[in-house]
């Protein structure tokens, strides 16, 4: 949680960048898969509110497994949780729902 606009995702975003440029080539491609996933979830996720014209109306928990030893990364998964699913039909003036339903209209 944070305030809006602050920079969340993108902090995330960049240090899985982090990861995958500065890790084992398995890893890199493990770190590579979860940044690719980013723009579906987004899709889904994000919104446009008055404060942020991508703002996620999700939580997202992503996690990265190393191997035995530490040396290099085993797996990774995503969860993500609390959509704001009433976006959908309701929102804000001056705001938009969830960006996948425009890019299908």
């Amino acid at each position: 949680s944070g305030e809006s606009g602050a920079g969340k995702t993108e902090s995330c975003r960049a240090i899985v960048d982090y990861l995958a440029h500065h890790s084992r080539e398995e890893a890199e491609d493990l770190c590579t898969a979860m940044l690719s996933a980013s723009p579906l979830l987004e899709a889904f996720g994000c919104a446009s509110t008055l404060r942020n014209k991508n703002s996620s109306r999700f939580g997202k928990l992503m996690r990265i497994w190393t191997a035995a030893g530490g040396a290099s990364f085993s797996h990774s998964s995503i969860e993500t949780y609390l959509l704001e699913k009433g976006r959908v039909s309701n929102h804000a003036p001056g705001e938009r729902t969830f960006h996948v339903l425009y890019y299908i209209a």
